[in-house]
């Protein structure tokens, strides 16, 4: 070998040398075209423990870390695990498709300003692994052509063009856990409603008929078939829109009550309000001995909140006796 190869050999040799140990040392604030945005959220992204949202000055969104269960602070209420995995996945794998401006007074313009200033709305994102802040990421406005969000790091002056749409909602509402309850109607053998206003009444299960049915029916009337099916629906699928702090006030007019009976033997009770134009559920599950483990772990979850929920289930779980019956015109 030549000694000016040999040398040019090891001169090359360095510089990818220094270049390897430039890049794994990195500044928390750089950015590198065609590299991850975020290499230390990359390489920890199991210790992860606190995730702070911001977005309108009026709109934070904290999401903690209890050993193994995700809360919403802002709510003291589990939060929806598919979704923040796929937030922190999506962060994580993030790159760096261009660099932009690192010229302050053109921040605005790709909407990656520091948070809290300027008109245009944006987005930061923090994130922590203990008590160590790793990374904070400015979301700014999406890109068309080449698809995808410009972003500024916390602390860096370089902005850039993500590969990718990043998405983060400052919303408390959307990153809870909805599931509250779900019991297919077959599951009922009894329901007793307790409406605040109106006559008490209940719904059984006989051997023989096959779906609930109104009790004390006297003979001028009969039941509404499609009614009466809709009280025994109310616990399949119901979900949640909003969860209200543990001190909530008690609504003026009180609560309906509707006390559903299942065939292990299990009781959830139902209470409804209303509370301007929200609908209001609190849930009381006493599980029996051999319940379903996601029954047992409903009671846990909802035991002492009070919730917003749908329209369409606050309806179906506060229908009067009235609802559910028909004059029978035969009757003689």
């Amino acid at each position: 070998m030549k000694p000016q190869t040999f040398f040019a050999g090891l001169a090359l040799a360095a510089i990818l040398i220094l270049a390897a140990i430039t890049l794994g040392d990195r500044h928390p604030g750089e950015v590198s075209s065609g590299e991850l945005l975020m290499p230390p959220l990359n390489e920890r992204l199991n210790d992860i423990t606190r995730i702070r949202i911001q977005g309108d000055s009026d709109q934070t969104v904290t999401l903690v870390r209890e050993q193994e269960r995700w809360m919403v602070g802002e709510r003291d209420y589990p939060a929806d695990v598919a979704d923040i995995r796929e937030l922190l996945i999506n962060l994580s794998e993030a790159s760096t498709l261009e660099e932009k401006t690192s010229n302050p007074t053109l921040y605005e313009r790709l909407g990656v300003q520091d948070h809290g200033t300027g008109e245009t709305a944006n987005k930061q994102i923090l994130i922590w692994a203990g008590d160590e802040q790793l990374v904070g990421i400015l979301l700014g406005k999406n890109a068309g052509q080449p698809r995808g969000t410009y972003v500024r790091l916390v602390g860096g002056d370089t902005s850039a063009l993500a590969d990718r749409v990043l998405v983060a909602s400052a919303d408390v509402t959307q990153w809870l856990e909805t599931d509250l309850i779900n019991v297919p109607p077959e599951d009922i053998v009894s329901v007793q409603a307790m409406p605040v206003d109106g006559e008490p009444y209940s719904l059984s299960r006989s051997a023989e008929a096959g779906d609930l049915t109104l009790d004390g029916l006297d003979a001028s009337e009969s039941e509404k078939g499609a009614s009466v099916a809709r009280v025994g629906r109310v616990l399949q699928n119901l979900r949640l829109e909003d969860v209200l702090p543990a001190d909530a006030e008690t609504p003026a007019d009180g609560w309906s009550k509707l006390l559903f009976t299942l065939d292990d033997g299990s009781t959830i009770t139902l209470e409804t309000a209303e509370a301007g134009d929200d609908k209001l559920l609190r849930v009381d599950i006493q599980p029996a001995d051999d319940a379903d483990s996601d029954l047992v772990a409903a009671a846990d979850r909802t035991a002492g909140r009070s919730f917003v929920i749908q329209g369409y289930k606050f309806n179906d779980a506060s229908q009067a006796r009235d609802d559910l019956i028909q004059a029978d015109d035969t009757a003689g």
